[in-house]
């Protein structure tokens, strides 16, 4: 992807918040009904896009393959993608739901390629540490992956597709050093049908008004997958996300 589709990118999501930022400063300036309790639930959704190169081994039938993909030629392939992070928090307990599916596709000198990688990972934690500085939370969960690759050479075609899961457990730390501004880092270890999975993000977020935040990360993902069928999946994706976080 071109840095003029990232600039459009970040305009559009600033744009976005700025403008529901405007709606919920309307709503403060109201006078409170004093018999109107807030909810005891906070809930967040944060659609984001993940940039993720990938590099590693994949393999059919026990024969592995080393795999370069860079963040722009990832970026460059999508037909399709969808990602957002769903969290419900009643203190002290936080539930989550992080969702990533993409989609590439590639036709090169008559070959083509199309992928599917579906990860879907909710949790349930609770609240260790809530001071004026920020939150460590510790979670547990499950994280579901679903891989499909076909691949076409006419006249022959190759296709594979599995699913497994992995259970996870983890930390998430929220830091506030300033009024608006925020800094988070989140990491998990976890194994089940993955001999051994992990991961680590971390980054900023500005807050935009009462409703909204902008945030921007940088997140490595790495699993190591083998099955009795021969097929291998021992990868890491890594890239930076920026999401738009919405308050209701």
């Amino acid at each position: 992807m071109s840095p003029a589709k990232w600039i459009l990118i970040g305009a559009l999501l600033i744009a976005v918040g700025f403008a529901l930022a405007s709606r919920g400063e309307a709503q403060v300036n109201r006078v409170p009904d004093a018999q109107v309790e807030p909810p005891e639930w906070r809930i967040t959704l944060t659609p984001y896009l993940w940039a993720a190169g990938l590099d590693g081994r994949i393999g059919v039938n026990g024969q592995p393959t080393d795999v370069s993909i860079g963040v722009g030629d990832v970026l460059d392939q999508f037909d399709l993608a969808v990602m957002a992070l769903l969290e419900a928090r009643r203190a002290p307990w936080v539930v989550r739901a992080d969702l990533f599916y993409v989609n590439l596709g590639e036709d090169s000198s008559g070959i083509s390629l199309n992928q599917e990688q579906f990860l879907l990972q909710p949790e349930v934690g609770r609240t260790m540490v809530a001071e004026s500085w920020g939150t460590v939370d510790l979670l547990a969960g499950v994280r579901y992956w679903h891989l499909s690759v076909d691949l076409t050479a006419p006249p022959n075609t190759l296709s594979e597709s599995k699913d497994w899961v992995d259970g996870t457990v983890g930390a998430a730390w929220r830091f506030q050093p300033g009024q608006r501004w925020h800094l988070s880092a989140k990491g998990d270890v976890g194994g089940g049908g993955s001999e051994f999975t992990w991961q680590v993000q971390g980054g900023a977020g500005y807050d935009l008004g009462h409703c909204c935040t902008l945030a921007a990360l940088y997140r490595y993902l790495d699993a190591d997958y083998e099955n009795g069928d021969g097929l291998i999946y021992d990868v890491h994706l890594n890239g930076p996300a920026l999401g738009l976080t919405l308050r209701f």
